[in-house]
């Protein structure tokens, strides 16, 4: 039987690349405060955040399939991910 696989299984993400944009809008993860929790990755309805090397990032695809609803940001309990127009 087969388990269920990330559609980003496969891909390394950067760590240094903390950053998407798209419709206007910027949203970045600060990995210094970052704790690798997952509240980012469980409200995401476009699975745009993942984590590697337990801290969160933005995947690939984020850039265009984000549509910045803000539910990451406002989940987050350590302020990591912010927003700039």
């Amino acid at each position: 039987m087969r388990g269920t696989l990330s559609p980003f299984e496969g891909y390394s993400f950067m760590q240094d690349v903390k950053n998407v944009t798209s419709l206007g809008c910027t949203y970045a993860i600060d990995a210094s405060r970052c704790n690798g929790c997952g509240a980012c990755i469980e409200v995401c309805p476009v699975d745009c955040v993942c984590i590697e090397d337990y801290r969160a990032c933005f995947s690939p695809l984020a850039t265009t399939v984000c549509f910045h609803c803000g539910a990451c940001q406002s989940v987050c309990p350590q302020d990591a991910i912010e927003e700039s127009l």
